[in-house]
């Protein structure tokens, strides 16, 4: 062999960041084999010895050389083998796609739209009763079904009973349509979004975005400083079968861009693609650039199931529209309740059970206190009306009436001393929360220790779980008491109205001593009773609260 014919060969095989190349080509590539080379012959051997070339490179040398043959055949003219260029066709080509994405990369931009795009799908191809389902499951019908209906529970099954019905109404055959046309414009996302500038400044360092009055002045380049690009778009062509049905995709555009001429942009976009395409042209060119024709591109197209994640989606989103909006009565109707028997909404009578102590545990990463709020209102509630106006009517009565026996007047007795039972408690259960008592030291010393001490995090939490289980059985036997005392005074009431009292025989003669009549006074004492515990019984889930009005 001549040394010019030596030369030529070395320049192909032997350029060492073309080796490289070659390596992770033969590493990362699936499909580089050697199945169909013929096996090693005598003749081989010995012209391997006088030569120095492998039969192996000899067979890839002649491979290449004919894939070359077949580039040049083409009529785009994009790469030169001898001088290993890529030509002005093949970024002119480039720039044509680049000028036509403009005015469709949004529509395809999954990354940052994949929200939107996906409910334009779900609304083409979804029916109109479908839609009139979906638009009844949203968060502002939801909020005022629920709030307009006066058992809520029979609100949240009409909810339910919706949701099934709109899931029930996706057909195989819609789902099959959505689910199509997704991962066509995902495929399609990758070509449509792809930083073209990016590209083309390296032919022409003039281009500037969108500035398309400029015409450009394509440079021949060498082929290894766009190597990698042409391999991802590339890469990207192979993935997309561009003869299939693209009705649906069309049907989406015109939806989105509200604009039927985007449909000609993507068919002319499509077209350049196909030339690029046609043959496998990139990637020959590859092949040869890469001294390597056993490189074979990557194909990785979406396969998403958009209708089981929306659906799923759509499940979670309906249901926190029903939290947030039960969430949203029960807080106002616990200011409602509040401003009935309190006139304010900001209650704080403890001293150490308090939110400054659960934004302590909080800070800490643990989860805080339950029941501080209701805690606050019990103990408002006992010391400024319990132990205020109630006892005052009731003890007015003990005093003046005539009750047909002891034990009638008794039970009223006693439930005076309920209340100072239970506000003792409150103070000495608030006390043992304090710095210098059982719990507040506890949570001082375990607090301090947990960072650093697992052991000493659990117990911790275990405290936690304590105070707070005493709080609610402190708030459950309040309830049970006033639910009683409510009771009692609905009996005195009635007692009162009744033509013949049986439990204060004298009730109608007794000299009254406050301002407004028995009847008045012992209504709005019920009334304001019911409505404390049906306060309390948001706080504690209990069964659903009495009647909060008496006629």
């Amino acid at each position: 062999m001549s040394d010019n014919s030596n030369n030529a060969t070395n320049d192909i095989l032997n350029e060492e960041n073309v080796d490289n190349k070659l390596q992770q080509s033969q590493v990362l590539r699936e499909g580089n084999n050697f199945e169909n080379v013929a096996p090693i012959t005598l003749l081989d051997k010995i012209v391997e010895f006088f030569t120095g070339f492998s039969s192996e490179e000899r067979i890839k040398l002649k491979k290449l050389k004919e894939i070359n043959k077949q580039v040049r055949s083409y009529r785009n003219k994009f790469y030169n083998y001898k001088k290993e260029q890529i030509l002005p066709q093949l970024p002119r080509k480039f720039y044509e796609l680049y000028r036509l994405t403009q005015h469709l990369n949004r529509h395809f931009d999954i990354n940052v739209h994949k929200k939107s795009i996906k409910l334009i799908l779900f609304d083409i191809f979804s029916e109109s009763s479908q839609n009139n389902l979906k638009d009844e499951l949203e968060f502002e019908p939801i909020k005022r079904l629920i709030k307009n209906t006066p058992n809520t529970k029979e609100a949240i099954e009409i909810i339910k009973n919706k949701l099934a019905e709109y899931i029930k109404s996706f057909s195989s055959e819609s789902i099959r349509k959505i689910d199509y046309a997704y991962n066509c414009i995902a495929d399609f996302s990758n070509i449509t979004n792809y930083d073209w500038l990016f590209l083309l400044k390296k032919f022409d360092s003039e281009i500037s975005d969108l500035n398309f009055s400029y015409n450009p002045d394509f440079e021949i380049i060498e082929g290894k400083y766009i190597l990698e690009d042409i391999i991802t778009l590339n890469d990207y062509l192979v993935t997309i079968d561009f003869n299939k049905d693209l009705r649906y995709v069309y049907d989406y555009l015109k939806s989105s861009a509200q604009d039927d001429n985007i449909v000609n942009i993507m068919k002319k976009a499509i077209q350049i693609c196909k030339e690029l395409k046609k043959d496998d042209h990139l990637t020959k060119i590859i092949q040869l650039i890469y001294k390597d024709p056993y490189f074979t591109p990557k194909q990785f197209q979406s396969n998403a199931k958009i209708v089981h994640d929306y659906i799923q989606n759509f499940q979670r989103e309906v249901k926190s529209a029903v939290d947030s909006t039960l969430k949203e009565i029960k807080r106002e109707k616990i200011e409602s309740l509040l401003l009935n028997i309190f006139h304010k909404t900001v209650i704080i009578r403890l001293k150490y059970y308090t939110g400054r102590l659960n934004d302590l545990l909080v800070k800490k990463g643990l989860f805080g206190f339950q029941y501080i709020d209701p805690m606050n209102y019990l103990k408002a509630f006992i010391l400024d009306y319990c132990k205020g106006e109630i006892k005052s009517r009731i003890d007015a009565l003990l005093i003046l009436g005539t009750w047909s026996t002891n034990t009638a007047s008794s039970s009223y007795s006693q439930l005076l001393e309920q209340f100072n039972r239970i506000s003792d408690t409150i103070l000495e259960f608030d006390n043992s929360c304090s710095e210098d008592e059982s719990y507040g030291r506890s949570l001082k010393k375990l607090s301090m220790s947990m960072k650093h001490d697992n052991v000493a995090l659990n117990t911790l939490k275990k405290v936690v779980i304590k105070i707070d289980s005493e709080a609610l059985e402190i708030l459950l036997d309040s309830i049970k008491v006033l639910s009683h005392m409510a009771n009692k005074i609905k009996e005195l009431l009635d007692d009162y109205k009744s033509k013949n009292p049986k439990i204060i025989i004298n009730f109608t003669k007794i000299k009254w001593n406050f301002p407004e009549d028995p009847s008045e006074a012992f209504s709005a004492l019920y009334t304001k009773i019911a409505n404390f515990v049906a306060l309390l019984k948001y706080f504690t889930k209990t069964v659903e609260p009495p009647k909060t009005e008496v006629k």
